[in-house]
């Protein structure tokens, strides 16, 4: 699936990217469960504001490269992704 599709996000934008490309692309996405476990090293960084601008600015501009790349098809198939 990774294959199909042209990735430029970095960092928080790299899973809606994958998202939105994915699905465009016609393959099916499902949700599954996963365990979170505590951090047992490092420190958390989301609430720092430079890394909460650095992932808006990034959310915006794949937005706007999203918005200017779409070619809506006329029906696009159903694909599904297969693990290796």
């Amino acid at each position: 699936m990774l294959e199909t599709i042209s990735l430029q996000g970095e960092a928080a934008v790299i899973s809606p990217e994958i998202l939105t490309k994915t699905a465009r692309a016609g393959f099916v996405i499902a949700e599954v469960p996963v365990s979170h476990y505590p951090r047992h090293a490092g420190e958390q960084s989301g609430a720092n504001l430079k890394v909460i601008a650095r992932s808006l600015v990034g959310l915006v501009q794949l937005r706007l490269q999203l918005i200017g790349n779409h070619h809506p098809k006329e029906k696009p198939r159903a694909r599904h992704a297969t693990s290796r």
